[in-house]
């Protein structure tokens, strides 16, 4: 679900641990995404402030999409595959973000 019911339902929740996926992540421009609604909700889910975990395969490391979602410096950890071009992951590394490659 998504909007403005999910963001209020939301709200209400505290999670220790968050984990989410993401449609483009770059080292200097942060989480991106291309839809709107979602990314709102997106934002509501990353306002728990909880250990935040991403997933994104190698496709997604490296590249922007049209609507900022959060900076860089949100995230705590990086979930991706071997795939990930090594520039990138040594930049978030840099940034203190933990890589986990699966």
């Amino acid at each position: 679900m998504i909007g403005h019911i999910s963001e209020q339902a939301l709200a209400e929740v505290r999670a220790q641990k968050i984990i989410i996926g993401i449609r483009a992540i770059d080292s200097e421009q942060g989480l991106t995404n291309d839809y709107v609604p979602e990314t709102m909700t997106d934002r509501a889910i990353l306002a728990q402030r909880g250990q935040i975990i991403i997933v994104a395969d190698h496709t997604k490391c490296g590249r922007m999409s049209t609507v900022l979602l959060a900076p860089i410096s949100t995230i705590n950890t990086l979930v991706t595959d071997d795939k990930a071009p090594r520039e990138f992951v040594d930049a978030l590394k840099a940034r203190n973000v933990e890589v986990l490659t699966v």
